[in-house]
């Protein structure tokens, strides 16, 4: 509790690994030589940061090299970030890749000062720089890079394989559509909601309510979701609020809101949020439910007898948004096809479903023609058919029965029995078994890509909470060596 009082730790450093790490070898110390005095163990500060930190930064930096060394496909995740105490600039990176155990990998690779413009070019010297720190020629051409949506970053990666980041399209078909419906009903219900809010967190009587009130604000993914749902939740307690404060006009408004569509258009919401939700994993394959999520926010947006006419007008202006701003290409079909999960493309017509079969068809012909040697590694010989089953009777439109080596590994692919395992434990046993070498290492390339770019996001948080009031004087250097060891440092 001294230790707590005298400096402002939150109690919660109790449960924390690494003051647990310390105790602990505080205790083995005293336990091996006997009393001793702390100013005798502890380096001071100045030795600490100029010193033990970046030895310490090195051997971690040397050993993650060491770790993704011979991983031939990968992706980074990559954003820009300003402080907001002294303004200074960084981009974050962050690798994601599949191990040597098939298993799926995120490593921070660092947190750099970015004192230039942020055009593209300057984005794409950082990236040459710190990608030359870490990660071999090879693996860099296979990269793919996940980023937002912003014009420098179009342009910093217009030569290089890249996908927009898929929470980033949600929020711009949320915010888009309710922007461009103005359908008045549901734009009063939010601009009541966005005066109720402000009234309790300015007026402090937020702090009265079971569950607070949530802002609308700009820069958080799925704030009008929370807005509405926070007032939802203390409807009847707002109201009676209103009332013993006299505030009858702002009650007034809260009384002339149908509480059906509030209903309504939370439970349309809520997907949305969901979906965002769910592509923002990172410890898990993403990748592969971008393209159903798209179809599943479709079904969304599809009107029933039961929507108030507010709503599927609603519904309309989402659709035609989605459409627009959700991107897919052709890595989020591929990837889409490699689990097994989806492999029939239930959710496809029989044309499109022959577009992603004879896309991945040339995947497959393009690296066998980089990789000749893959081809001698089938099972069956270079000209044997393999006869389409009846199971896979609705692709007959698609070239299922080829004489190449490469059109095989596709046709085994689809006839294999839909697995019950997850995704990496399926090509994991495919790999092992080296029945499909070609489509491995495509799987390899494709589940390695996350849907989103939200580590970047996780990472500024991160930032956020090293670099505040109390070490503002922190370097650059110093920021991104701390961030790096929260990522990287094991002991």
């Amino acid at each position: 509790m001294f230790f707590i009082s005298k400096d402002l730790q939150p109690f919660s450093v109790v449960e924390d690994t690494g003051f647990k790490k310390l105790c602990q070898t505080l205790i083995e110390i005293g336990a091996k030589h006997g009393s001793l005095s702390i100013e005798d163990l502890l380096y001071d500060r100045t030795h600490l940061s100029k010193y033990i930190l970046p030895q310490i930064y090195n051997e971690c930096r040397n050993n993650l090299k060491l770790e993704i060394q011979g991983i031939e496909y990968g992706s980074i995740t990559t954003d820009l970030w300003t402080d907001d105490i002294i303004k200074n600039s960084y981009q974050v990176f962050t690798y994601h890749f599949i191990d040597h155990d098939w298993k799926l990998k995120a490593k921070c690779l660092g947190l750099y000062d970015f004192p230039d413009s942020k055009t593209g070019l300057a984005i794409r010297a950082k990236t040459h720089d710190v990608m030359q720190k870490f990660i071999s020629p090879e693996a860099i051409s296979n990269m793919t890079f996940v980023t937002d949506n912003g014009s420098n970053m179009k342009s910093a990666y217009r030569t290089d394989k890249r996908i927009s980041c898929a929470a980033h399209n949600l929020n711009l078909v949320v915010d888009k559509a309710l922007k461009d419906s103005a359908i008045e009903p549901v734009v009063e219900i939010i601009k009541i909601a966005k005066e109720v809010v402000c009234y309790f967190k300015h007026s402090g009587q937020n702090k009265n309510l079971q569950h607070t009130l949530k802002q609308d604000v700009a820069t958080r993914w799925n704030s009008q979701f929370f807005l509405l749902q926070s007032l939802m939740t203390e409807l009847e307690e707002i109201k009676n609020i209103l009332h013993q404060e006299k505030l009858y006009d702002k009650l007034e408004k809260l009384n002339n809101i149908d509480v059906d569509l509030l209903s309504q258009l939370i439970d349309f919401l809520k997907p949305f949020h969901e979906a965002t939700v769910y592509l923002s994993k990172d410890a898990v394959p993403t990748l592969p439910d971008v393209w159903p999520m798209f179809h599943k926010l479709k079904r969304v947006c599809s009107v029933v007898d039961t929507d108030l006419e507010p709503i599927k007008d609603l519904k309309a202006t989402f659709m035609k948004c989605l459409e627009e701003k959700y991107q897919i290409d052709t890595n989020h079909k591929l990837g889409t096809l490699i689990c097994p999960d989806y492999k029939f493309l239930t959710f496809l017509d029989p044309d499109e479903k022959a577009e992603v079969y004879k896309a991945m068809t040339n995947k497959i012909n393009l690296m066998a023609k980089s990789e000749p040697s893959k081809i001698s590694e089938r099972n069956e010989p270079p000209n044997k058919k393999i006869k389409t089953s009846d199971l896979l009777g609705e692709f007959k439109n698609v070239p299922l029965s080829i004489e190449t080596a490469n059109d095989v590994e596709l046709d085994k692919y689809l006839l294999m029995p839909i697995s019950q395992s997850d995704i990496l434990t399926f090509w994991e046993s495919i790999d092992k078994a080296r029945s499909l070498p070609i489509m491995t290492k495509i799987a390899k390339e494709l589940i390695a890509i996350p849907a989103t770019s939200t580590p970047s996001e996780r990472a500024f948080s991160l930032c956020g909470r090293i670099f505040e009031e109390r070490r503002s004087r922190l370097s650059p250097e110093t920021l991104e060596q701390l961030l790096f060891l929260k990522y990287n440092f094991t002991f």
